[in-house]
């Protein structure tokens, strides 16, 4: 075995998941993450809110997954 996992993700409306945001100010965990998700999905990453919410302005991001607390915010600014 490779150390990796084909995943699928799939959303309530019943489609594939493709395009996925990772927001977290820890850099070296978002790296981690990116690698693991990058071979199955289109990832991009920020690292704080307004990043965040920039990307999500400019592109068609299907899921986030996003720290709790950072230092310029909370994931409650980049989900509503």
């Amino acid at each position: 075995m490779n150390g990796y996992h084909n995943i699928t993700l799939i959303c309530f409306g019943g489609g594939l998941i493709k395009k996925i945001l990772l927001v977290d100010d820890a850099v070296e965990f978002l790296k981690v993450l990116k690698q693991a998700l990058e071979k199955d999905f289109d990832v991009q990453t920020a690292t704080g809110v307004s990043e965040a919410l920039s990307l999500i302005d400019n592109g068609d991001i299907e899921l986030i997954c996003s720290d709790l607390d950072m230092r310029d915010g909370t994931k409650k600014q980049v989900i509503f």
